[in-house]
């Protein structure tokens, strides 16, 4: 018979809480037993290590409070004053880093976060203060929703209220994960608990001890004490019993239910990173991770993870805290490139190709690797000659201009195809007709018109689009003599497009256009912005009581725009890193406005002879005459 049983029959220890046997477990999901709330959750590992890898992503990822000018440029306003409240320091008591954290460990904790938003006499916001989610309670009275604080018994209406939430099934609140899913998470404390108390309590020993006779009371006492003094805990483990009293020792290998427990715990983490969408190699699960699928992944979680979470958040701060004649102009935007920087190599191929097609300067890819700025860094480049393409607009924007413009401005742009640009035509056309494939009758229509000389300015357009998007198929295999399958369909379509020799044409000819453009006078959509600019401030400062005539025209702002744009060019080292020409432009507008209003300019001076008489800055610079 055996005395293993009778060993551990003789003194079992108890252990403390619930807990479930892994072999035990229904994996339906059924639960444990164990209670499971916002707070005990957090005594899960996986769970605390989920929720502090969701909200220190987001939290430390600038908020940026940005203006759309009217011609689709973004301008960063730093001077509104909730940039202050958001991006900077919401209270007194937090910084952005700490309040956005606090956020997001309340709607991955309880599904919602509540935020008092705290206005002056005047409507104005002055910050904003975090509430307990756990404290707040809906409530509806005729048939309008409002949310009450359970402790301080205060009242808050939705719109002095910032209510982040995530899924949600009426639309007002939002569902707690710990709460929908407890059963998983309960599984995971269960399976923690069983863990410690198997290397607390239990013994792991190599093999049976076995006998054929019968062992006195005494025997077995004294083999108990042996085995509770030197196997019962973790330094002790994987030691054999002493043999005695004609005992036979048989080798065991490690249990079914010890093998299983480990697959468990692994698959309660698995569920853990379902339940708060975190890939598992950033919980430290690399069973399965290799260096492909960590890139994936990784892009994964921002897409579908994080930015659910800043969606959410940017259009809630939008609806809540800006003025109704704002909202149309101003919006908050989490800046996100700090986690789509990727590897070095990744960065340097992005770098490499925003800079080559003219999207990105030089002191601007320094900017995010942390580098000091280049004298000779501003300038915009393209890839043909590096040509400085500084101060002209983007292509897509002008593309309604061109058509607006009178043929005669454009009559001196020669069309005129190239040789080289020629034979390529026929030689697409020939192999489409040998082959009978390769090219679209978009292609073909281009192939003919550059054969026949009967190129026109959205032609020309149409095929630096296309050759900058199907720049890749190059690489591909038969495009180049000597390769299988030469030549390919992106060869053959290539071909009709006019080749290398269309695709250096279409860029030189799409420069000269947007030269052309940029010695246009101011367009229309920027006439009817300054328009607005003027309306609105007039508006403004229509009741305002100064000294000075704080009102201003049109043609006055038109000079303030069009000597910006001239200082954009004469004096570079000025200028902001991700300006524009126009940009520019308008914040040169913008801060004439501020001074016409304030009576002071933010810092530095510029137009005061457009300034009236009796303004402060015109009066110092009398006196100091």
């Amino acid at each position: 018979m055996s005395i293993f049983s009778n060993i551990f029959g003789l003194k079992k220890k108890e252990l403390r809480g619930s807990y479930i046997d892994p072999t035990q477990i229904n994996f339906a999901g059924n639960g444990s037993g164990i209670s499971v709330t916002e707070d005990t959750a957090l005594n899960f590992n996986a769970v605390w290590s989920a929720i502090r890898i969701l909200s220190e992503s987001v939290a430390q990822l600038p908020i940026q409070l940005v203006e759309r000018l009217p011609n689709g440029d973004k301008l960063e306003r730093r001077d509104h004053y909730l940039h202050e409240i958001v991006s900077v320091m919401p209270n007194e008591y937090m910084t952005r880093y700490n309040f956005i954290s606090k956020v997001m460990v309340d709607l991955c904790s309880y599904g919602n976060s509540y935020v008092s938003i705290i206005r002056n006499q005047n409507a104005r916001v002055e910050k904003l203060l975090m509430l307990n989610a756990s404290d707040m309670m809906l409530k509806e009275l005729d048939d309008k929703y409002f949310f009450e604080d359970r402790k301080t018994r205060e009242v808050y209406d939705f719109e002095d209220l910032l209510h982040f939430k995530i899924l949600s099934k009426d639309g007002i609140i939002g569902m707690s994960p710990i709460d929908t899913c407890a059963n998983s998470i309960s599984y995971g404390l269960a399976l923690e608990e069983y863990g410690n108390s198997y290397f607390r309590n239990g013994a792991k020993v190599s093999g049976i001890l076995q006998t054929d006779r019968q062992l006195s009371v005494e025997a077995i006492e004294r083999l108990r004490n042996s085995f509770e003094m030197n196997y019962t805990n973790v330094n002790q483990a994987n030691k054999t019993l002493i043999l005695e009293e004609g005992l036979k020792f048989n080798q065991i290998s490690l249990s079914n239910e010890a093998s299983q427990f480990l697959a468990s715990r692994r698959f309660s983490i698995e569920e853990i990173c379902r339940i708060f969408s975190v890939p598992p190699h950033l919980l430290r699960d690399l069973s399965r991770s290799t260096y492909s699928n960590i890139t994936e992944q990784s892009k994964e979680f921002l897409m579908y993870s994080l930015l659910p979470y800043m969606r959410m958040m940017e259009e809630e701060l939008h609806c809540k805290l800006f003025k109704q004649n704002e909202k149309k102009k101003l919006a908050f935007k989490f800046n996100a490139n700090a986690l789509l920087r990727g590897n070095p190599k990744d960065r340097a191929e992005y770098y490499r190709t925003m800079v080559n097609i003219g999207a990105m300067t030089i002191n601007e890819v320094r900017e995010k690797e942390n580098l000091n700025k280049r004298p000779e860094g501003d300038n915009l480049f393209m890839q043909l000659n590096m040509t400085t393409v500084q101060g002209l607009v983007n292509f897509d924007d002008v593309e309604e201009d061109v058509e607006e413009i009178d043929e005669r401005a454009l009559e001196d742009i020669d069309l005129t195809p190239t040789k080289g640009m020629i034979e390529e035509a026929k030689k697409g056309l020939e192999w489409r007709k040998e082959f009978g494939r390769g090219g679209t009758q978009v292609g073909l229509r281009t192939a003919r018109m550059i054969i026949n000389n009967e190129l026109t300015i959205e032609r020309v357009r149409k095929m630096f689009a296309y050759f900058e998007r199907h720049e890749t198929y190059k690489s591909t295999e038969g495009f180049r003599p000597g390769e299988d399958g030469y030549p390919s369909n992106s060869r053959i379509a290539h071909s009709l497009w006019g080749g290398d020799f269309g695709h250096s044409f279409s860029k030189r000819k799409r420069n000269e256009i947007l030269k052309e453009m940029e010695e246009r006078a101011i367009s229309k959509k920027n006439v009817k912005a300054l328009e607005n600019k003027v309306k609105d401030h007039n508006e403004d400062v229509k009741d305002l009581k100064v000294s000075w005539n704080p009102r201003i025209t049109l043609a006055k702002m038109k000079k303030v725009f069009d000597r910006g744009k001239g200082a954009f060019v004469t004096n570079p080292q000025s200028v902001r890193p991700g300006q524009n020409q126009t940009s520019w432009a308008f914040a040169r507008c913008n801060s004439f406005l501020y001074a016409l209003k304030k009576g002071k300019f933010r810092s530095g001076k510029h137009d005061t002879d457009l300034l009236p008489a009796k303004h402060p800055v015109v009066l110092k610079m009398k006196e100091k005459k």
